[in-house]
């Protein structure tokens, strides 16, 4: 019997540690104090407002990325993350509070993303939240439930994270969440015309 690569892949996908299945969406979480939501056209403005220019600089000056040129770029990322194979960019969340039952939307406040590794079952996590909500826990309590979801759903072996070696904490969040500092990567981003040492860290599931 001929076997496609699509059937290989799914096949592949059933084992421990291979990562998720093609066709697999993103769904949304909660926490004890936190909504972890698929993006939605209504929220583009509040990320818009967090990120871009010289207002989001103490967000975008942290991050490899520089924020989004216009509204429409946040526009469109709400658009493709909101109903999205992983194998099509990952899966990408906005991180809000989790309201009362009477309330509706949650506030949002920043936002948290599994991007599909060079290798089956790996993946890159990437996070920023905005700068009102620093030093609560927020982001911590967000990488926990993501990475809980990446082994238990999405069948996920390894994550790894990046953080600039001038950002201690980014690597604080990531050493609460169950991560292991795997050492420098020297001068590997280029951020404001100069090229910035990063750390690397990464959270086996055998490490659960």
């Amino acid at each position: 019997m001929t076997m496609v690569a699509s059937d290989m892949l799914s096949d592949m996908t059933r084992l421990v540690g291979t990562g998720p299945a093609v066709g697999t969406a993103a769904v949304s979480m909660t926490t004890q104090r936190l909504t972890i939501g698929l993006p939605a056209e209504r929220d583009a403005g509040v990320l818009f407002a967090m990120t871009y220019g010289q207002g989001g600089l103490p967000v975008t000056s942290k991050l490899l990325w520089n924020g989004p040129i216009d509204l429409d770029e946040t526009r469109a990322w709400c658009a493709k993350y909101r109903d999205n194979d992983f194998y099509d960019g990952g899966h990408h969340w906005l991180i809000g509070d989790r309201p009362h039952p009477m309330q509706a939307p949650p506030l949002v406040m920043g936002a948290i993303g599994l991007t599909p590794g060079n290798q089956a079952g790996m993946a890159y996590l990437g996070y920023w939240l905005g700068a009102a909500y620093w030093s609560r826990g927020f982001m911590t309590e967000a990488v926990v439930a993501v990475c809980s979801h990446a082994f238990d759903v999405l069948n996920l072996h390894r994550i790894e994270a990046s953080v600039f070696l001038s950002n201690p904490a980014s690597s604080a969040v990531l050493r609460k969440a169950g991560f292991s500092s795997e050492g420098v990567r020297r001068a590997s981003a280029y951020k404001y015309g100069e090229w910035i040492d990063e750390l690397v860290w990464a959270r086996l599931r055998t490490d659960q």
